[in-house]
């Protein structure tokens, strides 16, 4: 470590230590905020306002404490993909595909949102395309809801405070009660599906690759035209994928 600068700014070196503080909890409090920086209240929620306005942070409706924000997680991808953090994600996928030649991503919870962040296209000629770079809401897809399904329940509470979901297609889970019920097949199963929800024509079945916290949680996703996803089929990928992320698990 470099050693500390003669002439240091407190606002900078404020910043910085709150942006530690994310690195290991899954959520901040205004009295965690003013605790650890030595800070009143008012000069804690001055920080946090301006972390949420650049994106950095975003405050759940209901607990009103603070998580990693877009800004602050679409960061972090940036540099694990530089520094290639995100190679045995890669080597997983590539098992996956050489398995079952269809299309598969990696994916990261934002919220209410996912986002794909990498992916192998399938070689068939009727496949799904990758969607890399996209969002979509996590209600209504395979990997938001594997990766929902792995945070505690107040968490989802907090990031769906409206008993009501806005639908995709006519085939997307419509309420919280019925996405909570969704949730707790994924958790007794290992893993999710979405038959529909996000696209006509598209199944896709996903399973978490456990982070650090769950906030650092990825999800590997398979998708496929839905004339080749029967029940059968579903089950079939997602134990490939569950096989698949527990044997890496044991290895590493």
């Amino acid at each position: 470590m470099s050693e500390v600068p003669k002439y240091p700014i407190e606002s900078v070196d404020r910043a910085l230590r709150l942006l530690a503080m994310f690195k290991d909890t899954e959520s901040l409090s205004l009295s965690d905020v003013a605790a650890e920086l030595e800070v009143t209240r008012s000069t804690a929620h001055r920080l946090m306002a301006m972390f949420a306005w650049y994106g950095y942070a975003d405050q759940a409706p209901q607990s009103k404490e603070y998580v990693a924000g877009p800004a602050l997680l679409e960061l972090s991808i940036g540099v694990a993909r530089r520094l290639r953090i995100t190679d045995r994600a890669q080597g997983l996928m590539q098992r996956v595909s050489a398995t079952i030649d269809e299309t598969i991503h990696l994916v990261m919870l934002n919220r209410r949102q996912v986002t794909f962040i990498d992916g192998i296209e399938s070689t068939r000629a009727l496949r799904a395309g990758l969607r890399v770079g996209n969002r979509l809401p996590a209600h209504a897809t395979a990997s938001g809801k594997a990766l929902l399904a792995a945070l505690p329940d107040a968490q989802v509470a907090d990031l769906f405070p409206d008993p009501d979901l806005t639908p995709v297609t006519p085939h997307t889970v419509a309420t919280l009660t019925a996405l909570r019920a969704q949730l707790a097949t994924v958790r007794e199963r290992g893993f999710s599906a979405s038959e529909q929800e996000s696209e006509p024509g598209l199944v896709a079945i996903s399973a978490v690759l456990p982070g650090r916290t769950s906030a650092m949680n990825l999800a590997l996703s398979v998708a496929m035209p839905s004339v080749r996803a029967d029940e059968a089929a579903i089950t079939r990928v997602g134990t490939l994928l569950r096989s698949v992320i527990d044997e890496s698990s044991a290895e590493s």
